[in-house]
């Protein structure tokens, strides 16, 4: 077996168990209706691990463009999951922040 296919290996069998993790998650979050979407979740969670947290930090850790990471942030302030706040010190950086009620740190 070369290094190649066995990259090849690993990455078909972790794409086909994202799918699957990711499916079974969008059947449970349906099941709570709550309006959040299996990456909006993802995110949450991402955010209440390491606040603060940039928006570029997401995205990489996402795997997803910042702008796809502004996007879902959009959906989130707007259902009132998460707000934004500026950075002391470099006041036009904007952070994420989990609503207190959800559980922030």
């Amino acid at each position: 077996m070369t290094l190649v296919s066995l990259i090849q290996r690993y990455h078909s069998a972790s794409d086909l168990f994202r799918r699957k993790v990711l499916s079974e998650l969008d059947q449970l979050i349906g099941q709570l209706d709550v309006g959040v979407t299996p990456s909006q979740y993802y995110l949450l969670g991402a955010i209440q691990e390491k606040e603060p947290c940039s928006i570029s930090s997401l995205a990489k850790k996402m795997d997803v463009t910042p702008s796809a990471i502004t996007v879902m942030l959009d959906r989130l302030v707007q259902s009132k999951f998460v707000s934004r706040y500026h950075d002391e010190k470099d006041g036009s950086q904007l952070y994420p922040r989990m609503h207190p009620i959800l559980g922030n740190k």
